[in-house]
C-alpha cells in the first residue's frame, strides 16, 4: 500500500510579494496572487488552486510579527500576515503551516513577503520671501547674522503629506557658487557689483516619503547621501566693512598738498586694516589711492589728533590675496596724519637760482638799513655790505632760512 500525504506550501515564496504606497496605515487590501513559475515549495504546475485575503492583511517588519506602518528605517515592512482562503479542486493535496486544505478553508497567519514604498512629496520654493541676504563671516552656511533656521526652512514648500505627519523637510541650507559647490564668498557681476547666488537646501531622509519637483539632486555629506534642492538666486552674501588706519606720513616742503611716491607706498605698507576675519589676508589697493595735505605749509597743524597736518584720501579700497570680493571700506573720504618739514637749502643748492641784473638796489632815506624790494618786502641786510650773488645765502641765514 501506499500514501500520498499533502504538500506544504511556503507562501513566502509560491505567492507575489505585495505592496502598497505609505497611507499611514498598516493594512493591506489588495489581492494574493501565484507566482507564474512555482518553486519546489510551491504549487505543482497545472494544480487548481487559488487564494484570497479574508478580510485585511497587516504589514510585519522581517521577523513577521512586529506590525509596522512604515516604508524605510528600522521599522520598515517586510511581510504581510493575512488569513487566506483556498479555493480549487486540487486544494486537498496541499498544507499551509500544518493545515490541510480543502476547497473553501481558511488559514490564519499567513505570512508572504510584502513592503510599503515610500510617497512623494512635491518640493517647491516660495518666490514671495525675499532674498537670503547676510554680510560675509567666512562660511557658506545661510543661517546666521540675522537669518534664522525659521527663514531657511519656511520658504520650502513641501505637499502631499499624510494628515498628521507634516513636518519640516530642511536639513541644512548653503549658499553655492556656480557649480553647485557650498561657496562662503561674495559674488560679483561683471562690472565688480555684488550679486545673487543659489542657495542648495539638503533635505532630511525621511522613513516614509521621497521627494519630487524641479531643482532637485543629490549630494554625499559625511558618508550620508541626502537630496537636495536648488533655489536660483535665492541668496546674497554682502561685503564685510572694514576700517583702514593710515599710518602718519611726512614730507619735506614742496609748495604743493600733493603727496608723493614714497608717502604712497609707506601708506600701503603700513596701513592697518580692522575687521578681517581671521584666516584672511587683505591688504590696502593702491592702484588708485590719492592723498592730499589740507596745507603745503609747514606751520599749519591741523591734523585729526590735533599736532599734525591732515591727510585726506580718496578712492580707498582694499584687496584680498586670494582675489575674492569679500571686504569694503565705508564710502567717502579717509582721513590720518601727515607732517610737512622745512626743506634745506645751500649755496650750492639747485633748488633756486638767482638772477641778477645790473640795477643797483636804491631806496629813498627812511632811518634804517633794511633792504626794500619791489613787492615791499623787507629784510634786513648782512652788515653794510651790498647783497650780491656770493653773499645772499648768507644774509638768508641771518634772518633765519635754513
Amino acid at each position: 500500500t501506499g500514501t500520498v500525504t499533502p504538500k506544504e506550501i511556503n507562501m513566502a515564496s509560491a505567492v507575489n510579494a505585495v505592496t502598497k504606497e505609505y497611507d499611514g496605515n498598516s493594512n493591506y487590501t489588495g489581492a494574493i496572487t501565484l507566482k507564474d513559475t512555482q518553486p519546489d515549495d510551491g504549487i505543482i504546475s497545472g494544480d487548481s488552486i487559488a487564494f484570497t485575503i479574508v478580510g485585511n492583511g497587516t504589514f510585519k517588519e522581517a521577523d513577521g510579527n512586529t506590525t509596522t506602518v512604515h516604508a524605510g528605517g528600522d521599522h520598515a515592512a517586510a511581510k504581510v500576515s493575512y488569513t487566506v482562503q483556498v479555493s480549487g479542486s486540487d486544494a486537498s493535496n496541499y498544507k499551509i503551516n500544518d493545515t490541510t486544505l480543502a476547497d473553501g478553508t481558511q488559514v490564519a497567519g499567513v505570512v508572504s513577503d510584502g513592503t510599503i514604498t515610500k510617497k512623494a512629496l512635491n518640493v517647491s520654493y516660495d518666490t514671495t520671501k525675499p532674498v537670503l541676504e547676510r554680510v560675509y563671516n567666512g562660511v557658506s552656511a545661510v543661517v546666521g547674522g540675522t537669518i534664522t533656521e525659521d527663514d531657511v526652512r519656511s520658504r520650502i514648500i513641501a505637499t502631499g503629506w499624510v494628515t498628521g505627519d507634516e513636518q519640516t523637510v530642511v536639513n541644512t541650507a548653503d549658499y553655492v557658487n556656480s557649480t553647485g559647490t557650498a561657496d562662503s564668498h561674495v559674488a560679483v557681476d561683471t562690472n565688480g557689483n555684488v550679486t545673487t547666488k543659489n542657495v542648495r537646501y539638503l533635505l532630511n531622509n525621511l522613513d516614509d516619503y521621497t521627494y519630487s519637483g524641479t531643482g532637485l539632486g543629490t549630494a554625499n555629506v559625511s558618508n550620508t547621501e541626502y537630496t537636495t534642492f536648488t533655489a536660483a538666486n535665492a541668496g546674497k552674501i554682502t561685503q564685510k566693512e572694514v576700517t583702514v588706519n593710515f599710518a602718519d606720513i611726512s614730507k619735506t616742503y614742496d609748495g604743493t598738498t600733493a603727496w608723493t611716491d614714497a608717502n604712497k607706498a609707506y601708506a600701503k605698507a603700513h596701513a592697518t586694516i580692522e575687521g578681517v576675519l581671521s584666516g584672511d589676508t587683505v591688504t590696502l589697493d593702491t592702484d588708485n589711492l590719492q592723498g592730499v595735505y589740507k596745507s603745503k605749509n609747514v606751520a599749519d597743524y591741523q591734523g585729526t589728533d590735533g599736532t599734525k597736518n591732515a591727510v585726506t584720501y580718496t578712492n580707498v579700497s582694499v584687496v584680498d590675496s586670494t582675489g575674492n570680493h569679500d571686504y569694503i571700506v565705508p564710502t567717502g573720504a579717509m582721513h590720518g596724519n601727515g607732517e610737512v618739514t622745512k626743506r634745506s637749502i645751500t649755496a650750492d643748492s639747485d633748488d633756486f637760482a638767482i638772477d641778477w641784473d645790473s640795477t643797483a638796489i636804491t631806496k629813498t632815506y627812511d632811518g634804517n638799513a633794511k633792504v626794500k624790494g619791489a613787492t615791499g618786502y623787507e629784510s634786513d641786510v648782512y652788515g653794510t655790505t651790498p647783497v650780491t650773488a656770493t653773499n645772499f645765502i648768507d644774509k638768508l641765514y641771518a634772518f633765519g632760512v635754513t
